[in-house]
C-alpha cells in the first residue's frame, strides 16, 4: 500500500512538472505612453482566468504555466486609462510584450509619499492630502513655507505681524503644537515648545510640500493631532547640465531680497547649492484706534539662508543623498499694540543635516530607506526694557535615525514597516538646566487592495490599517492605531470615496514639564500626553474631459482629551495640568475648473469649523476655542500664455474669538493678492520680471489679537537663469 501511494505521488509530481514545461509563459512590461517610463503597481488581469499580477518597479509582470490559446490582457492603474491588449500563446513558448498606457491628467491626483509612507497617488490613499509643487512655490514668490500653504483647505496660517514675525500653522482647528512639521520625513518641531516658527524654514531647495489633514500619529508619532506638513527637498534637476539663477527683489516697508542658486546634474549625480538674503524694516502704519495713527516700531528683520543637496546614484537601484540647511536671523520684537516694545530682540540659528540611503529590490522586499539626521536650534531673546531685564537663551539639539522597508506580499498587499530612534536635548537659562528625551518607535502601515473583476465601474478598493508604538524615556509608551478606506471608480473620470478613523497624541513639551518655579509659574513633570480621536469621511471627483472640473468634500471631527492647560492653583501659581477637553467638527469643500489648459485655472475651497471647549467653568464650557475662524474661503485664478503669467488670490477669514469666554473677538477680514510676470527666453538662459501686490485692498486687520498685519504692499523682482535647464 505504501509503495502504491509513493508511485501515485511521483506520478502526480511528474505530471505537474510536464504540465508546467508544456505550458506557455507570458512576460511583459507596462510603460507610460510617450515617456516610456515604467508604471509601478499596475494591475494586469488575464481574461478567462483568475490570474492577476501587479507590476514591479520596472513595470514588469509574468504569468507561467498557461495553456496555449488567445488571451486578452486588461491593465488598470489609478491615474491611467484602462488598456486592453491581445496576445496569442503557443505551447512550450515564452511570449514577451510591452504595453503602453496613457496617463489621465488629473488635476487633484499628484504622487504623495507622506500619507501612507509609501509612494501613492493622492486618489489612492484614504487620508486627505494636498501637494504643493516647487513650481507653485516659485510662482507664488513664497518667502517661507507658510506663504506656500495659503491655498490649502483646512490650513490656517497665523502671522504675528509683518515679514519675519512668528508664523504658526493650524490644521482643522488644531493648536500650533498639534501640527507636526517634517523635513524629508523627519520632525523639525523643537521639543522645548512643541511648535515650529514657519519663518525658520525658508522656501529654498524644496521639491514639494505635502500636507496631510487629520490625525497621523499612527504613521508619525507625537504631535500629529491636526495633521502633518512634510517639506521634501529636491532630488534631481529637470535636465542634465549646469544651471545658475540670480534673483533680486525690492518691496514696500524696506523689503529687500537677493538670492543665488546653482544646480548640477550629470548621469548619476545631482548637486544643488543656494543662498538667500532677506531684509525688511517692517515700519508700516496702522490705526490703534479709529481716530489715531501709529507706525510699527522695532519690527525689522534680517536673515541669511544656505541650502545644499548632494545625491549620488550608486547604480540603478541604490542612491545616497546628503542635505544641509543653515538659517540665521535677527529680528525685533515689537510687542502688542497695547504693550509695544522698542528694544526687544530675538535671534535664531537653525541648522539641519540629513543623510539618507535608498535601495530598490525585486521580490517581496521592494524598498529600503535608512537615514540619519542632526538638528541644531539656538534661540536668544533679549528685552532690556523689562521690569527685570531679560536675556534668555535656549539650545535644542535633536539627533536620530530611521530604517524603513517596503514589502509587497502579493498583488493585493503592500506593507511598510520601520523603526526609529531619536534623542532630544535642551540646555539654556530659560529652563535653568539641561533636559533630555529618548524615543524608540516601531510602526506598520498595511495596504490591502482589491480590484473587482465583476464590474468595470469600481477600479480599486483598499483598506489601510496602521499602528505605531512610541516609547518615551520621560513619560512611557503610547499606542496609535488608525484605519482608512478608499474606493476608486471611473476611467476617463475619477471618483475617490475616503473614510478614516484613528487616535493621536501630543507629547508634553519641556516648557510644560520643566518650566522653572518662581512666585508666578511652575512646570509640571507629572503631565500626561494629550489624546485625540478623529474621523473624516469625504470624496473627490475629477472629470478632465469636462472643462477639467474637479470637486472635493470632507466632513471631519476630532475629540481631544487631557488637554494641557495652564491655570492658577491654590497657591496662585500658574501651572499646566491635564484638565482640558475639546470637540472640533467641520467640513471642507472645494471646486476647481480648467477649461483651457494653462490659459485659465480657477480653484475655490471653503472650510467651516466648529471648535468648542468642553471643559472649564460656566463662562467657558461649550464656548468656541480662541483664534479659530468659523469659516474660510480661498479663491485662486491663474493664467499663463507664452511668457506671460498672472495670478489673483482671495483669502476670506471669518470672525475669531480671542478669549475663552467668547466676550471679545476679531472681525472677519478679506485679503486680495495679485502676481503678474513675464519671462523672456534667450539663447543661453531666461530672464523674468514679476510684480506682486499683497493686500491689494489695503485691509487693516489682525490675525492674532494685538499684532497688526501690514496694509497694501508692493514687490518687484527680477531673475536671470543660465544653463540648459533654464526656463523649465
Amino acid at each position: 500500500m505504501r509503495r502504491t501511494t509513493i508511485v501515485l505521488c511521483l506520478f502526480t509530481l511528474a505530471t505537474g512538472l510536464l504540465s508546467a514545461q508544456d505550458g506557455a509563459t507570458l512576460t511583459g512590461h507596462v510603460v507610460e505612453q510617450g515617456s516610456k517610463r515604467p508604471v509601478f503597481d499596475a494591475q494586469v488581469e488575464l481574461s478567462g482566468t483568475s490570474l492577476r499580477a501587479a507590476t514591479g518597479r520596472d513595470g514588469g509582470f509574468s504569468f507561467s504555466g498557461l495553456a496555449a490559446g488567445d488571451y486578452t490582457l486588461r491593465i488598470t492603474r489609478v491615474g491611467y486609462a484602462a488598456t486592453g491588449a491581445e496576445v496569442i500563446l503557443r505551447a512550450y513558448e515564452q511570449s514577451t510584450l510591452i504595453v503602453e498606457i496613457r496617463e489621465v491628467p488629473y488635476l487633484l491626483d499628484p504622487v504623495t509619499s507622506t500619507a501612507t509612507r509609501m509612494q501613492s497617488r493622492a486618489s489612492e490613499v484614504s487620508t486627505n492630502v494636498t501637494v504643493v509643487s516647487g513650481a507653485r512655490l516659485e510662482q507664488r514668490q513664497a518667502q517661507d513655507i507658510g506663504d506656500a500653504m495659503q491655498e490649502v483647505p483646512g490650513v490656517f496660517i497665523r502671522p504675528y505681524g509683518a515679514l519675519g514675525d512668528v508664523r504658526t500653522p493650524s490644521i482643522r482647528g488644531s493648536s500650533a503644537g498639534q501640527v507636526l512639521v517634517l523635513m524629508d520625513g523627519q520632525r523639525v518641531n523643537n521639543v522645548q515648545t512643541g511648535e515650529l516658527d514657519l519663518t525658520t524654514l525658508p522656501a529654498e531647495g524644496i521639491d514639494r510640500i505635502e500636507i496631510v489633514r487629520g490625525g497621523a500619529s499612527a504613521m508619525y508619532g507625537a504631535d500629529a493631532v491636526g495633521g502633518v506638513i512634510n517639506v521634501i527637498t529636491k532630488n534631481h534637476a529637470a535636465s542634465d547640465g549646469v544651471r545658475g539663477d540670480i534673483k533680486v527683489l525690492s518691496g514696500s516697508f524696506g523689503t529687500r531680497e537677493a538670492g543665488v542658486k546653482g544646480d548640477f546634474s550629470s548621469g548619476n549625480s545631482y548637486s544643488s547649492l543656494s543662498y538667500r538674503y532677506l531684509k525688511s524694516d517692517g515700519d508700516f502704519t496702522f490705526h490703534p484706534t479709529h481716530d489715531s495713527t501709529a507706525s510699527r516700531v522695532n519690527a525689522e528683520f534680517l536673515s541669511h539662508m544656505f541650502f545644499g543637496k548632494e545625491r549620488w546614484r550608486i547604480d540603478d537601484r541604490r542612491a545616497l543623498s546628503f542635505t544641509g540647511q543653515y538659517f540665521v536671523s535677527r529680528a525685533g520684537d515689537p510687542g502688542t499694540i497695547a504693550f509695544p516694545n522698542t528694544e526687544a530682540e530675538k535671534r535664531y540659528r537653525n541648522g539641519l543635516l540629513g543623510l539618507a540611503y535608498d535601495q530598490d529590490f525585486e521580490g517581496v522586499m521592494q524598498t529600503l530607506r535608512v537615514q540619519t539626521y542632526y538638528h541644531n536650534l539656538l534661540f536668544n531673546y533679549e528685552d532690556p526694557l523689562a521690569f527685570m531685564p531679560v536675556l534668555n537663551f535656549s539650545h535644542n539639539i535633536a539627533a536620530g535615525g530611521e530604517a524603513q522597508a517596503g514589502l509587497r506580499l502579493g498583488g493585493w498587499n503592500s506593507l511598510t514597516a520601520g523603526y526609529a530612534y531619536r534623542w532630544d536635548q535642551y540646555s539654556g537659562n530659560a529652563l535653568q538646566g539641561e533636559y533630555g528625551r529618548g524615543l524608540h518607535s516601531v510602526y506598520l502601515v498595511d495596504e490591502i487592495a482589491a480590484y473587482p473583476s465583476f464590474t468595470t465601474a469600481i477600479q480599486r478598493v483598499a483598506i489601510i490599517p496602521a499602528l505605531r508604538w512610541d516609547r518615551f524615556s520621560d513619560f512611557g509608551a503610547q499606542w496609535s492605531p488608525k484605519i482608512g478606506l478608499v474606493v476608486n471608480a471611473g476611467d476617463e473620470w475619477l471618483l475617490s470615496v475616503k473614510a478614516n478613523y484613528g487616535r493621536s497624541f501630543r507629547a508634553p513639551t519641556f516648557n510644560d514639564l520643566y518650566w522653572p518655579r518662581d512666585a508666578y509659574t511652575a512646570g509640571n513633570p507629572e503631565l500626561k500626553p494629550e489624546r485625540a480621536s478623529d474621523f473624516d469621511l469625504g470624496a473627490t471627483l475629477e472629470v478632465p474631459v469636462l472643462a477639467g472640473i474637479g470637486a472635493s468634500f470632507a466632513w471631519f471631527g476630532n475629540t481631544v482629551t487631557d488637554l494641557i492647560l495652564w491655570q492658577s492653583g491654590a497657591d496662585w501659581v500658574w501651572s499646566p495640568v491635564n484638565v482640558g477637553k475639546a470637540e472640533i467638527h467641520g467640513i471642507e469643500a472645494g471646486v476647481s475648473v480648467a477649461p483651457w489648459k494653462d490659459l485659465l485655472t480657477v480653484g475655490w475651497n471653503y472650510t467651516f469649523l466648529d471648535a468648542r471647549n468642553k471643559s472649564g467653568g460656566p463662562d467657558e464650557y461649550d464656548k468656541k476655542l480662541p483664534n479659530r475662524p468659523d469659516d474660510m474661503h480661498k479663491l485662486t485664478a491663474r493664467t499663463r500664455h507664452g511668457g506671460f503669467s498672472a495670478q489673483l488670490d482671495l483669502l476670506s477669514v471669518g470672525e475669531r474669538y480671542t478669549t475663552t469666554s467668547n466676550d471679545a473677538s476679531l472681525p472677519a477680514y478679506h485679503v486680495f493678492n495679485a502676481i503678474v510676470g513675464y519671462a523672456w527666453e534667450m539663447p543661453y538662459g531666461r530672464m523674468e520680471a514679476r510684480g506682486e501686490a499683497l493686500n491689494l485692498g489695503d485691509a487693516e486687520y489682525q490675525v492674532m489679537s494685538g499684532y497688526p498685519v501690514p496694509g497694501r504692499e508692493f514687490r518687484f523682482s527680477l531673475s536671470f537663469g543660465v544653463g540648459p535647464a533654464a526656463g523649465e
